[in-house]
Order: C-alpha cells, then sequence, then structure tokens
C-alpha cells in the first residue's frame, strides 16, 4: 500500500467582488475654485478575515474610506471582499496570516482603482490612494487592535491611517 503524503493547504479564489461604494463633495463644493489642487487627506484603510462563510470558505475583506470629516471636498467608501476557498487541512494562525496579507494585497488594487473611478468625476479630478505594504502596516497595526481573524461576522481587523494623493484635471 503506497504511503499517502502529506496534504499541504490549497486555495481557490471563488470570487471577487464589490461590496459597496459611495462617494459624494461636501455640500458648498460648487462654491469652491476647481483649479485649486486638492490637499492629501488621511483615509482608514481596513482589512478582516472572516471564517465560516461556507464549507472550507473565508472572507477576505478590504475598506477603504475617508473620515467622517466636513471639511474635506470628496468623501468615498469603498469595501471589496474576495471569497477563497480552502482544500486541506485546518487553518493554522499561521496559515491564516498568509491568507490575510495574500487576500489584502489581491484586493487593494482593486479598492484603489475603484476610488479613483469614482473621483475621477468629480469636480476636483480624480483622488488615487498611495500603494502601500501590506505586510509591514498589519505588523505595525494600532497599539490594542483586534485579532485578525473572525468567526462568520466580517468585523473590522485593523485601522490603518493612509493618504491620498490628488491629480490635477488636464
Amino acid at each position: 500500500m503506497p504511503k499517502q503524503a502529506d496534504r499541504t493547504a490549497g486555495l481557490r479564489i471563488e470570487e471577487l467582488c464589490l461590496v459597496s461604494s459611495s462617494f459624494n463633495h461636501r455640500p458648498d463644493f460648487l462654491g469652491l475654485d476647481k483649479r485649486q489642487p486638492l490637499p492629501d487627506v488621511d483615509v482608514d484603510a481596513q482589512f478582516s478575515l472572516t471564517k465560516g462563510l461556507g464549507p472550507s470558505v473565508v472572507g477576505v475583506t478590504v475598506r477603504v474610506q475617508t473620515k467622517d470629516d466636513p471639511s474635506l471636498v470628496y468623501h468615498f467608501h469603498a469595501e471589496l471582499m474576495a471569497l477563497i476557498r480552502v482544500d486541506g487541512p485546518e487553518l493554522t494562525p499561521e496559515m491564516e496570516r498568509s491568507l490575510l496579507i495574500t487576500g489584502v494585497n489581491i484586493l487593494f488594487p482593486f479598492a484603489r482603482e475603484n476610488v479613483a473611478n469614482l473621483t475621477m468625476r468629480g469636480r476636483f479630478g480624480p483622488m488615487w490612494i498611495r500603494p502601500m505594504n501590506i505586510q509591514a502596516a498589519l505588523a505595525a497595526g494600532p497599539k490594542g487592535a483586534k485579532p485578525l481573524v473572525r468567526e462568520r461576522r466580517p468585523v473590522t481587523s485593523r485601522r490603518l491611517k493612509h493618504s491620498v494623493r490628488t491629480q490635477k484635471k488636464p
């Protein structure tokens, strides 16, 4: 009888989806000079891994949004999720962390693109979320941060400040 080799976890992306997205100007935006460049703004970037979404399915969520600050010209929110099927042994904490980092690295460019596409249609031109080193950002997360992994319910695991750069319309 041949010896069965140890099985390692296999990952398969089942679906990438835009959960929600919104954009608006502040109420007095028509009175502002559209030639004036927009200042950089801080953006909350939140990442989470949710287990128990189905048999062997986990979800990785990326949420980016501006702060609730009435002085900001643009306000936006984008939330994306990747559903990933895990074939193999039970996930260890190290595997969960790797899965979160990999999932966020896959989704973050789509979040950046979504925000740029939404704001491009605004009066003041597109806003681009700066690229970031996800692994370093998660490692340096805020003090007292909640655990990275949640059961069943998608709860934010890390909140990170991040900045956005603006690009003037031609």
